[in-house]
């Protein structure tokens, strides 16, 4: 009986990683497109904060520096998705440097199916952790209780 070739015992194994790679990618595919019949709860987009909460967190940062020293510093919130970030900036230190340095302070992020807000600080690697102080809330008490920290996570 005749041996098969080294090619007639690789080219099964070849159809088997094709068929393999072709189903994986209409898999693919079927998972990132969804069919007509199926709608996402928010549509594209994710509902986003309150125009209300965010109103009172833009007025807390432009209340907490003076017009007449925004030059030499400001409170600025950046918001992405549910999340609102609350920063300290401060103008270039050295005439090279043209953007102004930004260092995060507090992060508010919202539960909408609660209505309610939860209060985040940031370490020194900027990653954010659960400030343990105070339980969710509005959007008032947690501006607040940065005012008020008794840790010094917020303003030092």
């Amino acid at each position: 009986m005749a041996r098969p070739s080294r090619s007639d015992e690789i080219q099964p194994l070849v159809e088997e990683r094709a068929h393999c790679r072709s189903r994986r990618r209409s898999r693919a595919l079927r998972t990132t497109t969804p069919s007509r019949g199926l709608r996402r709860p928010y549509g594209e987009h994710v509902p986003a904060v309150p125009e209300l909460d965010l109103a009172r967190i833009r007025r807390y940062c432009d209340a907490k520096v003076p017009l007449n020293l925004r030059d030499e510093a400001r409170i600025e919130a950046d918001v992405r998705g549910k999340s609102v970030t609350i920063f300290e900036c401060r103008p270039p230190w050295h005439p090279n440097l043209t953007d102004w340095s930004r260092v995060p302070v507090a992060q508010l992020r919202y539960a909408s199916g609660d209505n309610i807000w939860t209060l985040y600080w940031a370490d020194r690697n900027a990653r954010w952790h659960r400030y343990p102080e105070t339980d969710p809330g509005t959007v008032q008490q947690l501006l607040d209780e940065i005012d008020h920290d008794q840790t010094g996570v917020f303003w030092g």
